[in-house]
């Protein structure tokens, strides 16, 4: 698997710029935005949109389908798989 670490990130759809803390891409052909979270736990909601806006941008650069993500809660040292699903993504052009 090859891991890029804090690659910028742009949408001129949505306007927006950004940097990922880290993405992989897997040999199957996987995208995944990985988000590290420090300290306390926030609402999920709020950091699922925070990757699933990352995940639309990528797919805006790259042309390719970003269907997961994972949150990294530094903390625990655990891994959360996010859908990033069509009600996510909704969220994040609403906001």
């Amino acid at each position: 698997m090859r891991v890029e670490r804090a690659p910028p990130l742009w949408s001129d759809r949505h306007g927006l710029i950004g940097k990922a803390d880290l993405v992989e891409f897997h040999p199957d052909g996987r995208i995944y935005p990985v988000e590290f979270k420090h300290g306390r736990k926030r609402g999920r909601i709020h950091d699922d949109m925070q990757l699933a806006a990352q995940a639309m941008y990528m797919e805006d650069m790259l042309w390719l389908p970003v269907l997961q993500g994972t949150i990294y809660h530094a903390s625990s040292h655990r891994r959360r798989e996010v859908d990033i699903t069509e009600n996510l993504r909704a969220l994040v052009r609403r906001h």
